[in-house]
């Protein structure tokens, strides 16, 4: 089980797509749209996280585990960390894992934790917890075709926020989505 312990600042929301860029790539003059389009910033961002099985603002997570696996590739990257590993012994006490035990790395920007030398668990569905941090460290490492998907998908919410729409013809355009699949992180 995925539990997020630290959710994103509105900062770090922010240097994924301010207020301003947004705005501006809306032609929205004045502040009276503001919460509005804030809201949608971040359904936007949230829409594209579900799709590509990215984390974009920096949150930190515990992720719950019945075991041990050799390689395990980790949720919601790229990776910022790993602060600490925890395993129930017999006794059904968590105890740290020693870091000698494990290292992590990263390859396409997706984290793995590799374990050596395990010790015995307890047979409990949450016999492991692993507590990381991910997402994008600074603006500049987040990708500018994610941030250009995130300011065309706020301004379609934006302008299209009911429902229905009466009396219009409207066409998708595929290749705005196709943007996510250059980044989707696809599971194991």
């Amino acid at each position: 089980m995925l539990k997020q312990t630290v959710a994103p600042t509105t900062e770090s929301i922010e240097a994924i797509l301010s207020l301003e860029d947004a705005k501006e790539f809306a032609n929205i003059v004045g502040a009276h749209d503001d919460k509005v389009m804030s809201d949608l910033i971040k359904a936007a961002i949230n829409d594209a996280e579900d799709i590509t099985n990215r984390q974009f603002a920096s949150a930190t997570y515990e992720l719950t585990l019945p075991k041990f696996t050799q390689n395990m590739r980790l949720p919601k990257n790229p990776i910022q960390g790993v602060s600490k590993i925890e395993y129930m012994d017999q006794d059904g006490n968590y105890q740290t894992l020693e870091t000698a035990n494990y290292f992590f790395y990263e390859e396409l920007e997706v984290g793995t934790l590799v374990f050596e030398n395990l010790p015995g668990l307890k047979v409990h569905p949450q016999a492991v917890k692993i507590t990381f941090t991910s997402g994008y460290e600074t603006a500049d490492k987040f990708p500018a075709m994610l941030r250009q998907w995130l300011k065309v998908r706020v301004n379609t919410l934006y302008e299209h926020r009911e429902e229905l729409v009466l009396g219009t013809i409207s066409t998708k355009l595929g290749h705005v989505d196709s943007v996510l699949d250059r980044y989707r992180i696809r599971s194991m």
